[in-house]
């Protein structure tokens, strides 16, 4: 619903038996990745989907043209692109540990800001993406190497968090393996990357299943027991929005902390506990990294959020809030009504706490997800909760509404168009024909 810009439309199917339970996008639209029961062999799996994207109303056989600086060659399913799918293959299941046969929630993360993915000047100092100036791309792997102008613009690794409500448990995977071998096929050579143009959902198509080819295969690399059911997961999307190699900025020379400063994954359980968890070197971002299961481990908690906390998801932006993708946590708690924000704070190169920022609630919705509507151009501070009793969406605005264009005088600063009050506002209501489980709002693409 909404100002859609990207309509186009994907879909695939899942082996006979595998029942999703979650889904999580890489952050450059490169794989979907599904947790799922496989109930004819009774145990956890999660499903790898490779996806391509094409511009708005393309269809095969047409010529591409700019839909918001994509690939002008073609789609390269497993590489980062704009988002707007039109092609989807399982690749491949992932097996989870014998004790997690019933997945319940999933988040994955790279390490990557997507800012970093995608914007680049062009020789007119234009915003551009690397994507469209690197097309096409079997011209242009050289730049895309180590030591070429966007080798540090695409992911070479990830972590995938796991939980599972009814065993608690929670796997992490490495995506290492799985970006690894997609990158090298793309970019390794010349034949490899001759392979990936023929594009098919056949076995023989790329992209490859992972059973043909088991190096690339995502790995299993620390599971744990969890005092309390796990009820839902959340991971930072970066290091940090400057972030540089693993290490944080700085004001003082040389500008560069010299100790690690990693990505997060947040783990809410019943009674209202967020417990936060260090991702290591696995979110590798945009080199290559040796992590260790070692590296994953908790690094704090946050306690108190409420009594039934059902989703976790990103604080897109904040008033006052520097770097809300990675210091912000969005919740919701059903058995009060009410949703808010996590604040994050690092007390120490490897330890994180935090405390509740803030809290709003309406009797009148039974709220199960929040998300929030990305403050682009026009700042709406606007969030979106999944109402399931009600059967609808309905909408609140948090903050100020601010208009880009300072010519026109209206609602131009801060303070100029607040809430109606100070604790929010309530802005409608969509109703719908069923009762919704999820929610999503996003600027397109």
């Amino acid at each position: 619903m909404g100002t859609l810009t990207a309509q186009n439309r994907a879909s695939t199917s899942f082996k006979l038996g595998f029942v999703p339970t979650g889904i999580s996008v890489t952050g450059g639209g490169e794989f979907a990745l599904v947790s799922g029961w496989d109930t004819t062999n009774t145990k956890g799996q999660v499903a790898v989907v490779s996806l391509g994207a094409a511009p708005q109303g393309w269809q095969p056989g047409q010529a591409r043209y700019d839909w918001w600086h994509g690939w002008m060659d073609m789609m390269h399913p497993g590489f980062v692109d704009q988002g707007n799918y039109v092609f989807m293959k399982v690749i491949g299941y992932v097996d989870l540990p014998s004790d997690m046969k019933a997945p319940t929630g999933i988040a994955a993360t790279t390490g990557i800001h997507p800012y970093t993915t995608l914007l680049k000047y062009d020789s007119s100092g234009t915003i551009n993406s690397f994507i469209m100036l690197d097309s096409p791309m079997a011209n242009n792997r050289s730049k895309m190497l180590p030591g070429g102008e966007d080798y540090e613009r695409y992911p070479k690794g990830g972590v995938v968090v796991v939980v599972s409500k009814s065993e608690k448990k929670a796997a992490f995977i490495d995506l290492a393996p799985l970006f690894a071998y997609t990158n090298g096929m793309y970019l390794g050579s010349a034949a490899s990357n001759l392979e990936t143009q023929n594009v098919g959902l056949a076995a023989s198509q790329w992209p490859y299943l992972l059973a043909d080819h088991p190096e690339a295969m995502p790995q299993v690399v620390k599971s744990l027991t969890l005092t309390k059911r796990p009820t839902a997961v959340w991971t930072t999307a970066t290091r940090s929005y400057w972030s540089k190699d693993d290490q944080t900025r700085i004001s003082a020379y040389p500008f560069w902390t010299t100790n690690a400063h990693y990505a997060r994954a947040g783990i809410a359980t019943e009674g209202g506990d967020l417990l936060l968890y260090s991702l290591g070197r696995y979110a590798a971002g945009t080199k290559p990294t040796t992590p260790a299961p070692t590296d994953i481990q908790q690094v704090g908690a946050v306690t108190g959020l409420g009594d039934n906390i059902t989703y976790l998801a990103a604080a897109k932006d904040y008033p006052g809030q520097e770097d809300a993708l990675n210091d912000l946590v969005l919740f919701t708690d059903r058995t009060n009504r009410k949703w808010g924000w996590v604040k994050l704070v690092s007390t120490s190169d490897t330890a994180t706490t935090g405390s509740i920022l803030r809290t709003m609630e309406d009797s009148r919705v039974d709220p199960i997800m929040v998300t929030m509507a990305d403050n682009y151009s026009t700042t709406g501070n606007v969030l979106s909760v999944a109402d399931y009793a009600g059967g609808g969406i309905a909408n609140y605005r948090f903050g100020d509404v601010i208009y880009p264009d300072a010519g026109s005088g209206f609602c131009t600063v801060p303070g100029a168009c607040p809430t109606l009050t100070s604790i929010g506002e309530f802005t409608g209501k969509l109703p719908l024909p069923f009762k919704p489980i999820s929610v999503h709002s996003s600027n397109v693409p």
